[in-house]
């Protein structure tokens, strides 16, 4: 999946790494999809916490991302 630059970030807190953020990021980028790494974005209790195109993405998986992108691409 083609995805322009800066268009997902994924959160890197604490909190957010503890609960998957940097495994998510690392699957992400193993399937070909950019993604930047943020600071912590103070959303903690929802961790791992992904931006799309700006939008909070709470509990993130990558179903939940792949979903999101989905609907960015209609």
């Amino acid at each position: 999946m083609s995805v322009e630059a800066g268009v997902i970030g994924v959160c890197h807190g604490p909190r957010c790494s503890d609960y998957g953020g940097r495994r998510l990021a690392a699957g992400l980028k193993g399937r070909g999809i950019a993604c930047e790494l943020l600071p912590c974005q103070s959303l903690c209790t929802y961790a791992p916490v992904v931006r799309v195109h700006g939008i909070a993405t709470l509990h993130a998986t990558t179903d939940k991302i792949d979903e999101q992108l989905r609907c960015l691409h209609r």
